[in-house]
């Protein structure tokens, strides 16, 4: 059974490629079967295939990459400069998604521990849809929030509306947690509450602009995958900063 690609090793097999193209362009010895490997790799998933070089797209083999970069720069430094800069999107891409997945893993560690079925629920979908559904997991971004705030009023025995939109359903939550800007006299952290419901509102009109809950006329544009991913790391940060509030003050 073939085991499934992770950042890991597209950040690895990024490294690896820059390292086998820098020998070639400096005349140190340098494994061809392996570049084309690590090639194919690199340019058939779509982590990484968006953001790679247009040098690998247009060489297919060390040879026919040679003679390219040895007219880049006469000079080993030159050719080693020319190779760090077209490398940077790729590596600073890959590190971002690294840097995500951690954080992903985090909030699903906090919404496993404390076992909200409907939460992680949503959440599991958020993350499935990111890349390959931008607008269906904004909407699931919003599902995470909402049913996040539910969560919390119902384990506070907190009687809602249930047709309550996202803001008031999060101001009601957040009253409840203490967390409203009015009530925190810290001056940094008050500022910072006030920036959650700003989040949570935009969150909340993103959905209603780019999600896949209502129908888009001809002029309606799709979701890009970065934005997708905006929505729902906010909405994970957020349910993760609320319920740990929760989790302290139930202590």
């Amino acid at each position: 059974m073939k085991l499934a690609v992770t950042i890991e090793d597209l950040l690895k097999a990024a490294n690896d490629i820059h390292e086998t193209m820098e020998a070639k362009a400096t005349g140190q010895p340098c494994d061809s079967d392996r570049y084309e490997e690590l090639r194919q790799l690199l340019l058939s998933d779509p982590r990484s295939r968006e953001h790679a070089p247009q040098v690998l797209w247009d060489y297919r083999s060390l040879g026919s990459f040679w003679m390219y970069i040895k007219y880049v720069s006469a000079t080993y430094p030159g050719r080693r400069k020319h190779l760090e800069e077209v490398f940077r999107p790729l590596f600073k891409a890959l590190e971002v998604i690294s840097w995500s997945a951690m954080s992903d893993a985090s909030i699903s560690d906090v919404l496993k521990r404390l076992g909200y079925q409907a939460v992680q629920e949503a959440w599991a979908k958020a993350l499935d849809r990111r890349r390959r559904d931008p607008d269906g997991a904004i909407t699931s971004a919003r599902a995470v929030l909402e049913a996040t705030c539910k969560q919390i009023l119902e384990e506070c025995s907190v009687e809602y509306d249930r047709t309550l939109d996202l803001p008031r359903l999060y101001k009601q939550a957040a009253k409840v947690l203490n967390l409203g800007a009015d009530t925190c006299s810290e001056g940094a952290f008050k500022q910072a509450l006030g920036g959650c419901v700003s989040v949570v509102c935009g969150l909340a009109a993103i959905r209603n602009e780019l999600g896949d809950a209502h129908g888009k006329g001809q002029d309606g544009r799709l979701p890009m995958p970065f934005e997708a991913e905006l929505a729902v790391n906010l909405a994970g940060a957020m349910a993760s900063f609320l319920f740990q509030t929760l989790e302290h003050q139930q202590r």
